[in-house]
Parts: C-alpha cells; structure tokens; sequence
C-alpha cells in the first residue's frame, strides 16, 4: 500500500464517499499521507484538504464554460502539486469532467490513478473508456454491470458496490417523526441539492410543482430536507407563508414513510431508492 496518497472529491457526494474510504484506508495503514479536494466528511477521517468542495461544485453549460480557465489550471497545478509532493499513487472520485482529465496528467507524470465511482458510460459517451483504459490503474465501480464493461476493454477493474446502500437505513420510526411534528397528512419529501446552483434554479421549479400537487391533494404537506443553510430554511419561511411547509434534516433515514419525493438526481436517486422513497428526479439545464 502506498504511504502518500493523493484523493480527490469534487463534490459533496464524492466527499461522502471519500471520507469511509479515508477511514479505512488509515485503519489498514496508520501511516499513510492523505491529502488532496474534498469536504468536511474527508477533512474529519484525516485527509489534509487543500480544496474544498464548495469551490468546485459546478452545474450547467454556462458555469462549465465560464470556469474551464480555472478548472484546467487546477488541473495542471495538482498534477504538479503530486510530483512535487511524490504522490505515490491517486485516487478520483466520480467528478468525470474534472478527473478523467485529471488522471491523463497523473498518469503521463508516472503517477498511478485508482479511478472511483465510474463516468455513466453506458448512458452516454460511452468512448471514455477508452481514454480511462490509458490512464487508470484500475476502476472501482458501484454497480454490478458496470464491471463486466470495463473487463471487456481489458481494463483492471473491481466492484465495489454502492456505500449508500450501507448507509440509509431508518433512524427514526414514522410514527415517532410524524409525533414530534403533529403530522396526520400525507408528506412530500424535497430535496434541492447539495449545490448551491441547484438550489437556486430548481427550487422554485419544485415549488411550483408542489403548488399543483397541493390543488390535487389539499392535504399535502411539504419537507424540504438537504438544503445548504438552515438560513435557506428561514428564507423559504419569508418566501412561502402559505405553504404548509416544514424543515427537515438532511438524513434520509428519517424520512423513509414519505407520500413521494422531488429531487435533483445523482446520487440522490439511489439514496431515496434505498430508503424505500419513491424518487421523482428533476433537471434543469443552464442557459446562455
């Protein structure tokens, strides 16, 4: 096992897997150097963040192509960064537009990649894979039939399976949720994401569907979860009066007996699924 590692998340749900995969790579080997992006969960199991996934986060083809400058840049740095610092290795998480081309670098310096959580390439761009087979050591995947796609392009490759399923289980009974908030009606879970540009551009979308359900069923009542403040929280107070609405925490554990649920894709989807909350993704594209 390499004793300096190199691990980047780009995004806070690459971040909620770094940081189990942090915790057990220093339980097996105490003495490894971790260091690299990633977020509070990576910072907390020992990983010495030198960006955070705040900074990186990104949504939509105009925040794409209005920060390509200073991506690539970051790009060149870190690459640098990990021979100046002898990086015996690396480890990307998900992130594609970002690591994929990270990796390329990594790799023409010498330096090993372990590629984790793979690109959907069997959803579209599916010619990645080859650009990953000359650049990755090997791949770790988080579903089943990924593995087999990567074998057949002789590419190093393990599955791992998906933290998540280990993580959502029910933390609170629905009776007991339902008690501490006085609820009797039926609930519509929503969760605007974890960016800050999904916040802002889907939220309202979510509102106005949840106005149209409300005309149908009187009854509903809505639970924001997974906002990025609780002032967030404060201000959909001051925007939505009206609304029958009430904050909840960010753990899907807690909101598994749920009429259905708005969210913004991603790892989200499998997350609810898990829960046993039927998920309703939603997309919203940037524009010029």
């Amino acid at each position: 096992m390499s004793n300096n590692l190199l691990i980047v998340a780009g995004e806070p749900s690459g971040d909620a897997l770094g940081g189990p995969l942090a915790e057990h790579i220093l339980e097996l080997h105490p003495n490894t150097n971790l260091w690299g992006y990633g977020g509070s969960k990576m910072s907390r199991a020992g990983v010495e963040i030198l960006t955070h996934v705040s900074e990186l986060s990104i949504m939509g083809f105009r925040d794409v192509v209005g920060r390509l400058p200073e991506m690539f840049r970051r790009m060149d740095n870190l690459a640098e960064t990990a021979v100046e610092r002898g990086a015996d290795g690396a480890v990307l998480i998900d992130y594609p537009g970002f690591n994929i081309r990270l990796a390329e670098r990594l790799a023409k310096r010498g330096i090993p990649v372990v590629y984790y959580v793979s690109p959907q390439i069997w959803a579209w761009k599916p010619g990645r894979i080859k650009k990953l087979a000359k650049s990755i050591s090997r791949m770790l995947t988080i579903l089943p039939f990924e593995e087999e796609l990567y074998r057949a392009e002789g590419v190093p490759v393990t599955y791992v399976g998906h933290y998540f399923v280990d993580e959502v289980k029910p933390t609170t009974f629905p009776s007991k949720f339902r008690e501490e908030h006085d609820l009797r009606e039926p609930i519509l879970l929503m969760l605007p994401g974890s960016r800050k540009q999904e916040v802002s551009r889907l939220l309202n979308v979510m509102i106005e569907a949840f106005k149209i359900l409300k005309k149908r069923m009187p009854e509903l009542i809505l639970c924001i979860a997974g906002c990025l403040a609780q002032e967030m929280g404060v201000r959909l107070f001051e925007r939505f009066p009206d609304l029958d609405l009430i904050m909840g925490p960010r753990d899907i554990g807690k909101f598994y007996e749920i009429l259905d649920s708005l969210i913004t894709g991603g790892k989200k989807v499998i997350t609810t699924d898990t829960g046993s909350v039927p998920p309703d993704p939603v997309r919203c594209s940037g524009f010029f």
